[in-house]
């Protein structure tokens, strides 16, 4: 399963990154909101060439539940699953706190 990290939410929003791609400029946003547990997403693209206009307001596009490792031990518990390992990224590294990405390796546990 790869899902987006809670704890690093909880540590680093808001946060702000730019994307340039081959045709624009891509400024999303990530923004935390605790009482709902969610990520919220909103982003400003700028096309190179276009004469630009500042934006009176830029709205959430997204909103995502995010989880921390703790919370997903306790769903998948209910399930009768158990995680056998967690990592940052697709090459095996471990999560942390850092990473956004969080990957599960789960299995499900017979009795």
């Amino acid at each position: 399963m790869d899902v987006c990290n809670a704890e690093h939410a909880m540590a680093f929003f808001p946060k702000k990154h730019w994307e340039i791609g081959s045709k624009s400029l891509s400024l999303p946003e990530f923004i935390w909101e605790t009482e709902t547990k969610r990520m919220l997403y909103s982003q400003w693209e700028a096309e190179f060439g276009e004469i630009l206009e500042k934006p009176e307001k830029i709205e959430p596009l997204n909103t995502i539940r995010l989880y921390t490792k703790n919370e997903l031990e306790k769903i998948f518990e209910e399930r009768n699953m158990e995680i056998i390992n967690t990592y940052s990224d697709y090459y095996g590294n471990p999560d942390a706190i850092s990473k956004l990405q969080l990957m599960v390796y789960s299995k499900k546990v017979n009795y």
